[in-house]
């Protein structure tokens, strides 16, 4: 082969690298810690805009999905920002820009709103954190409270990054996210914040438009309500503190998964439910469906 041929092969390969490396681009950053899934990355925003629905995924088209992927994660910022007492937190509007810089100076609580219902969990980044720090995730304005505890914990600690972990999941239904500063040794500061958020790859195949921009909201926010509870391998509630996050075959069965259906044309993943015999013991009287 002559050093023509050679050139070319090379300048192949490398347009060919090239391009496997722009398409493994995270869509909105990437966490600076190791995440338990991929982020998504081999699709794009070619879809149409859709401002009645709250899934910020609503344009992103995936190539090829397909009922055996699994989950896959992107990041998200927060829509606003509040904290208590205002003199303990500086700067509290830039976490809503790329390049937060809070400066804490004192106890107290600082809280963000995510906009939306995630299937998620919740990390900040700081430099200089002493510690005394706990965090919560709750899906109203208030740290959560359940039946077995409130959603309130001291972080784990991975380099500069701080995460609330509550299970061995990550993710919870998640809208806000709280940072406690109980005690203070020292000022320091936030330099990032974010929610990790999963989701199971489906593009939006079914549409829904009228006349009536409630009636667009509604079917929209449902259709959001089934995708962002499709896991990797069954669709089940992402409700805070669920006991029960397995495959149910009940009426509930019948309604999500016909959105499923409608909305992301998911027959495969739906038929793969509907198959599934290894629920848990007792559960469906040992049936796949009824």
């Amino acid at each position: 082969m002559n050093y023509k041929g050679v050139f070319g092969l090379l300048l192949t390969y490398g347009l060919m690298a090239a391009t496997e490396a722009a398409a493994a681009t995270p869509i909105w950053g990437a966490s600076p810690i190791a995440e338990p899934y991929p982020y998504v990355s081999t699709g794009s925003f070619s879809g149409p805009a859709v401002a009645a629905s709250p899934d910020p995924l609503v344009r992103y088209r995936w190539p090829n999905p397909k009922a055996s992927d699994g989950l896959e994660i992107y990041l998200r910022q927060p829509e606003s920002a509040t904290c208590d007492p205002q003199s303990s937190f500086a700067n509290v509007n830039s976490l809503l820009t790329p390049t937060p810089n809070v400066t804490v100076s004192g106890t107290g609580t600082l809280r963000v709103d995510f906009g939306r219902e995630n299937a998620g969990w919740f990390e900040i980044d700081s430099p200089d954190c002493p510690g005394g720090i706990q965090m919560s995730i709750s899906e109203y304005n208030e740290p959560e409270y359940t039946n077995i505890g409130d959603k309130t914990i001291t972080p784990e600690k991975i380099g500069n990054t701080y995460r609330a972990k509550f299970n061995p999941e990550y993710y919870e239904g998640v809208r806000f996210g709280f940072i406690h500063v109980n005690s203070l040794a020292r000022p320091w500061h936030i330099t990032r914040i974010r929610l990790v958020c999963q989701v199971k790859p489906a593009n939006y195949e079914g549409r829904f438009q009228c006349s009536d921009p409630m009636l667009n909201k509604i079917w929209y926010v449902s259709a959001y309500s089934v995708k962002v509870c499709n896991l990797k391998d069954f669709t089940t509630p992402i409700l805070i503190e669920r006991t029960d996050r397995y495959l149910w075959n009940g009426l509930d069965f019948y309604l999500y998964n016909t959105a499923n259906m409608v909305v992301l044309k998911n027959y495969d993943f739906v038929k793969r439910q509907i198959t599934k015999v290894n629920t848990p013991p007792g559960i469906n009287c040992g049936l796949p469906s009824y």
